[in-house]
């Protein structure tokens, strides 16, 4: 009888540290980059990547985010942080580095997200816009905007800067900051 209530003890305590691993272990999440990339570029009228326009010629703004990985990416819609979920591409004079405007306005951007939106493998986020606003060169993948009355930019040298964040339960969040050249002949 002995015996038996050993092998029992044995038993209960390799079941328990089992059960305790499995716990565990399935509780721990991988905090890892989340397998987005981000790709931003300038384009002339004609769709060409650029970084020279001429005057009075209007500039788009081409944003991505692909999910390159096999795993779905979710992530959490909020404004309320110091980076905002929606890109606000803005410009600004290289000579002085004084604000010439952004190219939309954040506050009137109309969201159509899903909190906790998926993005499955392969699958991509666009965000294309133009600095005088014409809507048929216009796509944004969650919802719609409002653009402001810009005016053509004059001659001369510029910058674009953006920074964007997606707050990512599963991985570390996805963070870009953007700070390209451009310039107006």
């Amino acid at each position: 009888m002995k015996k038996i209530v050993v092998f029992k003890r044995k038993w209960i305590a390799f079941l328990i540290m089992i059960h305790s691993i499995l716990i565990v272990t399935g509780c721990v999440e991988n905090m890892s980059l989340p397998p987005l990339n981000a790709q931003f570029q300038l384009l002339d009228v004609s769709g060409n990547p650029t970084n020279s326009f001429r005057e009075g010629e209007d500039i788009i703004f081409d944003y991505q985010i692909v999910n390159s990985g096999n795993k779905v990416v979710s992530w959490e819609g909020t404004n309320g942080g110091s980076i905002p979920l929606y890109p606000v591409f803005q410009i600004f004079n290289k000579t002085d580095n004084s604000l010439v405007g952004s190219v939309y306005d954040p506050k009137l951007i109309g969201f159509d997200l899903n909190l906790g939106r998926i993005l499955m493998p392969g699958e991509r986020v666009v965000i294309k816009v133009t600095w005088l606003g014409d809507l048929e060169k216009t796509e944004v993948s969650w919802g719609g905007l409002s653009y402001p009355k810009n005016l053509p930019l004059p001659k001369g040298e510029y910058i674009v800067e953006f920074e964007h964040m997606l707050e990512t339960p599963k991985f570390e969040n996805f963070k870009v900051q953007v700070l390209l050249d451009f310039e107006v002949n």
